[in-house]
């Protein structure tokens, strides 16, 4: 799979390292805008790409390529993925998926029209620590609470205070804690244990944005809660708590570095099935093998749990009263 990349920005070179190390897949292309021309033209002489565009069509109308890495602030995943998926080119686009559900499901059905997959670059769901997580559930019993936390203190808060207003801050851009570091959070309990019944988000939000925040998620059995901050720092993970023991990851959602188990009055077990430190190398292999063996049958699961998150994540955006461009849109 032949990989245009759409996008500088930081997260570039974390993608294009994990290429170089899975089967399957090459970066061929970047394109940019044209102010960051200089910095798309060092990456391609670091990562060896063929081609330099500033003009997106241009890119899209490479045979070449078969799939697009959105690598683009949030605001424009939607708008830059449809493009693609239009000129019938799979799709990896980074977290959060879309604004809103209606985007992504139009998103998925473009792509059902046009014959190709677009998957989230969503590294939790599949981390074998993750799926290990997963399996492990049964032992603990009746599931009572669950809670997951991702809390990083951010150098753009910074400048935001200073009124310097950065994309991961930015109402314009769809920024904001949530959507930006909780979003992992919200994928992690939704992996594990789906849709939620009730959804609700207590944020503190600064100049209209969310700047850290708590999402409560009310299943018919137990509680879940998600907490993200990039106005404050803490030591991240996930506790599944339940009748018979619990479960807990030792790093935030977003690696699940690794994790450790133990039942009511039994040995502590410590465990870590990732055989990586470059976290999203499980997405990109499972994306190249769906791409290879036109699995859609695992891609029908994965663009499911997008579904939800995308879900999850508006109806806790909007009960805290955070309304984007996109939901603005919706609600008119």
């Amino acid at each position: 799979m032949k990989i245009g990349i759409l996008g500088s920005g930081m997260i570039v070179p974390t993608h294009a390292d994990t290429v170089k190390i899975v089967d399957g897949v090459e970066d061929v292309a970047i394109c940019c805008v044209p102010s960051s021309i200089e910095r798309a033209n060092e990456l391609a002489k670091q990562y060896d790409l063929k081609w330099v565009y500033t003009d997106y069509n241009e890119m899209l109308e490479n045979p070449e390529i078969d799939a697009i890495y959105v690598a683009v602030p949030n605001h424009l995943h939607y708008e830059m993925s449809l493009k693609a998926l239009q000129a019938k080119k799979y799709v990896i686009c980074e977290k959060p998926f879309t604004t809103t559900l209606n985007e992504a499901k139009h998103l998925f059905e473009v792509a059902k029209e046009n014959g190709v997959m677009i998957w989230e670059a969503i590294t939790t769901i599949y981390l074998p620590n993750f799926l290990n997580m997963k399996k492990k559930l049964a032992d603990l019993g009746d599931v009572k609470i669950v809670q997951s936390n991702y809390s990083q203190y951010s150098s753009r808060y910074d400048n935001f205070q200073k009124g310097i207003v950065m994309s991961a801050f930015d109402p314009k851009c769809c920024g904001g804690a949530l959507m930006d570091i909780n979003i992992y959070n919200l994928h992690m309990v939704c992996g594990l244990f789906g849709k939620p019944s009730a959804v609700n988000y207590i944020a503190n939000i600064e100049r209209d944005i969310d700047t850290s925040g708590i999402v409560t998620l009310d299943y018919p059995t137990f509680k879940a809660v998600c907490i993200g901050s990039k106005d404050n720092g803490a030591p991240g993970g996930t506790q599944v708590q339940g009748t018979l023991g619990y479960i807990r990851t030792l790093t935030p959602a977003f690696i699940c570095e690794s994790y450790e188990w133990q039942l009511n009055k039994q040995e502590l077990h410590q465990e870590n099935a990732n055989d990586s430190k470059m976290r999203m190398k499980y997405e990109l292999i499972a994306f190249e093998k769906m791409f290879r063996e036109q699995d859609y049958v695992k891609y029908e699961e994965v663009k499911n749990h997008t579904l939800t998150v995308v879900e999850v994540a508006q109806l806790a955006r909007r009960s805290a009263g955070i309304y984007f461009d996109p939901d603005k849109k919706e609600v008119e």
